[in-house]
């Protein structure tokens, strides 16, 4: 929400009698590039699933049902992501900054989904596994359930940790751009995220199938 609100508040003067209805209409912007970007993150969660079962071109195996597919997708949405980021350098309108913030939906919608979609195919490939191997299955079962909760925990870390070095980073940088004088922490900040996608998506390209 702060981009399209700090587009619409930039050409003014802090001071001037229409400072409160700038900011009044910043505030409006933003809440309306939030909602653009919930409709698209909405409708990628809803059409982009089938898309990619019904686009497979290789059959799905009990190891990876289109994991491939998956990836792929993944890895566009990180560098599509990274993208839009460097086209903040050139926001320098309301719509402008809309738009970048309504496309980030397409790239979020990935996250939300890709990484479930991949470890679930993991755990089941494991109970396929654990199923071949009926001998114990008291055992078997017990022992996969360790490991999917394992999986699970590590998978909430991986969230976690980067979020705080994410946020740590934001507040250096916020604080860069007040030393500085520099109006546009915002921007950089998001230049920052688009950098940090770029990285996903080299490390999404290289993930083994």
């Amino acid at each position: 929400m702060t981009l399209p609100n700090r587009t619409q508040i930039k050409p003014r003067l802090p001071g001037s009698a229409e400072t409160k209805a700038i900011y009044s209409d910043g505030i409006r912007f933003g809440t309306f590039a939030s909602f653009l970007f919930a409709i698209v993150a909405f409708l990628t969660n809803l059409i982009l699933p089938p898309l990619l079962h019904t686009c497979s071109q290789t059959p799905p195996t009990k190891k990876a049902p289109h994991r491939q597919q998956i990836l792929t997708a993944w890895t566009c949405a990180h560098t599509f992501f990274a993208f839009a980021m460097l086209l903040t350098f050139f926001a320098t309108s309301q719509a402008a900054a809309t738009f970048i913030v309504a496309s980030a939906g397409l790239s979020w919608a990935l996250t939300l989904w890709a990484p479930f979609a991949i470890i679930g195919n993991e755990i089941a490939a494991m109970q396929d596994t654990a199923g071949a191997n009926d001998d114990d299955d008291n055992g078997s079962s017990s022992s996969l359930e360790i490991q999917a909760g394992a999986i699970m925990g590590l998978h909430n870390v991986a969230i976690s940790a980067p979020q705080i070095f994410a946020a740590l980073v934001c507040s250096a940088i916020f604080w860069l751009a007040r030393l500085a004088e520099n109006p546009y922490g915002t921007g950089w900040v998001l230049r920052a995220g688009g950098c940090a996608a770029l990285g996903a998506g080299v490390l999404t390209y290289r993930f083994e199938v």
